[in-house]
């Protein structure tokens, strides 16, 4: 049994669960009211299966069998990806590649022999796993605002996990991850900047209506979900994984001999982030394409078009 807390909030030490399945690999596609959705990397059979269970549902057929030779025989779906979707979908994927060991890492220590605040800290980046495969699953769905406002839930709740890993009980009772922001500030003095451009898209203010308004066609056309201007989605999130990273290796860096994301000029100074970490690569990989796919969506429908 894992050696409990010295200080303990009324339950015991319990270690995290193991890696969760990777639902933003998910593929969907579906005719009428049939949508169905199986990993990308599944085998033919089984997406052909999935989708013969929805016809004979529908079609009052009992025998999968023979539906799958009648109606599914050449059945391959092959889904026509335009480039932005393309690059969203590939920079999302690397942002959840390059997280993969950091959670994994995260899993391996146990902080419980040095008290609740290291617990609660480990405990609250672990569960920000599924928190990325939200954010990565509504910006690959063109929702902007929906996956900004998960991201600066990531964002506050790793400030949160760095300001109270070395604090009291009393820290992890009453400090709100809201007010955590500016102890990132050792690590990224940028972040405050950060954090305001998140905080504008949180809402959807009337300084906002060129996300979600369409002024190109008669009247003026409300929009559900944009791949385009989602492309600010994914930038955000690669912000927000490097900054993830790098706090989850400052946090647990007593656990480990060798780090990826974090460095030191001596033993005597704080841990800062490595110039050249994989999170940072990332986001020069895909920033400019990203940046280029929202302003031309933006000018795209803010562009009146006269029809005569």
């Amino acid at each position: 049994m894992p050696k409990q807390p010295s200080v303990s909030l009324g339950f015991p030490y319990v270690k995290p669960p193991p890696e969760l399945a990777d639902i933003s690999q998910l593929e969907t596609w579906g005719l009428g009211e049939l949508m169905v959705a199986c990993h990308r990397q599944a085998p033919l059979e089984l997406k052909r299966a999935v989708v013969a269970a929805g016809l004979a549902y529908f079609g009052g057929l009992r025998s999968l069998d023979y539906t799958i030779r009648t109606y599914l025989s050449n059945f391959k779906p092959e889904l026509k990806e335009s480039n932005p979707s393309r690059i969203i979908r590939q920079s999302t994927e690397d942002a959840r590649n390059v997280l993969a060991p950091v959670f994994k890492r995260l899993l391996k220590c146990d902080p419980s022999p040095d008290g609740v605040p290291m617990v609660a800290a480990q405990m609250a980046l672990v569960r920000l796993r599924a928190t990325v495969d939200a954010v990565i699953m509504l910006t690959r769905f063109g929702c902007i605002f929906e996956s900004i406002a998960l991201s600066k839930l990531i964002l506050e709740q790793t400030a949160w996990a760095y300001a109270i890993h070395k604090g009291s009980e009393e820290s992890v009772r009453t400090l709100q991850p809201t007010k955590a922001i500016p102890t990132l500030k050792t690590l990224f003095p940028y972040i405050g900047r950060l954090y305001g451009d998140m905080n504008k898209f949180s809402h959807m203010s009337p300084g906002k209506q060129i996300y979600y308004l369409d002024f190109t066609i008669a009247g003026t056309g409300l929009i559900y979900r944009s791949p385009d201007t989602s492309a600010l989605g994914a930038l955000f999130l690669l912000e927000v994984a490097d900054i993830l990273a790098v706090t989850a290796e400052s946090v647990t860096a007593q656990y480990f001999p060798k780090h990826g994301f974090i460095r030191k000029a001596s033993r005597l100074t704080p841990w800062v982030p490595k110039r050249n970490r994989p999170t940072k690569a990332l986001i020069r990989k895909y920033s400019w394409r990203l940046n280029t796919i929202a302003i031309r969506g933006v000018r795209r429908r803010t562009t009146f078009r006269n029809k005569h």
